[in-house]
């Protein structure tokens, strides 16, 4: 799929009408029973833009003849017939989180993240700051002096299959932030060496029974870097490292695993 952008006219036109034939009503030549609404072949840039309160962000288009979006509800807007969904996505996160439209790719907790792998399957999670009433004329008198304005996101939650894609677009309270330094391989033995035994799954009330090995290197778990830890007890009648666990700690150390060296399982410690 070619880069996303509106190029055609024509199809900016058919997109606008066909908004305006879903607002109407009583018109079942365009809706089905359920509200949903359909483009035809001719015309598959059905959504020209997302709408957020009184703003609008540019809609995730298609150079695709055989493309079509279905709107169920006001927020979420699903595509199917798109030849390639993750090369789609690809597209539009790069349009959504260039300096026009000012985006940016962030986790569940609003920490801008890297971009994922666009490959058959997947979701991504941008998000754009914006004070509550903007573009509003906004409180008045002593109020509008005195109070801040709240910090608020425009969030698109995009997830893609071999059947297309879903964009849900959103608004919610909070603030993007910069991802913390990332840890050194000491700091995060450091980390695991200040948890409690019960933490990790262990026998005892204290650490200090216990060895930790910290290899060299990194190794990736969900995406992200991780340091590998083996932990050893030394409360035992030989006195001898006894294996207890493998451990992963992501660098920027808000993630925490137990590797099943037997079955390869990662398990991710609340």
């Amino acid at each position: 799929m070619k880069a996303i952008k509106s190029k055609k006219i024509l199809s900016a036109v058919l997109a606008v009408a066909v908004l305006l034939s879903m607002a109407a009503c009583g018109k079942k030549d365009k809706e089905g029973e359920d509200g949903e609404a359909e483009a035809e072949a001719a015309a598959p840039e059905l959504i020209a833009e997302y709408p957020f309160g009184e703003q609008t962000v540019p809609g995730m288009t298609s150079d695709d003849s055989s493309a079509a979006v279905s709107a169920k509800t006001v927020v979420t807007y699903t595509y199917t017939g798109i030849s390639s969904p993750g090369r789609a996505v690809n597209d539009y996160v790069s349009l959504m989180t260039g300096e026009e439209n000012g985006f940016a790719v962030v986790d569940r907790e609003f920490v801008m993240s890297d971009e994922p792998k666009y490959g058959e399957q997947g979701s991504v999670l941008l998000a754009k700051s914006t004070a509550a009433g903007e573009g509003d004329s906004g409180a008045e008198g002593e109020d509008a002096q005195t109070e801040p304005p709240e910090s608020r996101l425009m969030l698109l939650d995009i997830s893609w299959d071999e059947s297309g894609c879903v964009i849900v677009t959103s608004e919610a309270e909070g603030e993007i932030s910069q991802p913390p330094e990332p840890m050194t391989m000491h700091e995060a033995q450091e980390y695991l060496e200040s948890l409690t035994p019960e933490r990790l799954g262990l026998d005892g009330d204290s650490m200090d029974d216990y060895d930790v090995f910290t290899f060299d290197g990194t190794v990736s778990v969900d995406g992200r870097a991780c340091v590998r830890m083996n932990v050893y007890s030394i409360d035992n009648v030989q006195q001898s490292n006894e294996f207890m666990g493998c451990y992963l700690m992501s660098l920027d150390g808000r993630h925490l695993y137990r590797l099943d060296t037997s079955t390869e399982e990662i398990i991710e410690l609340n």
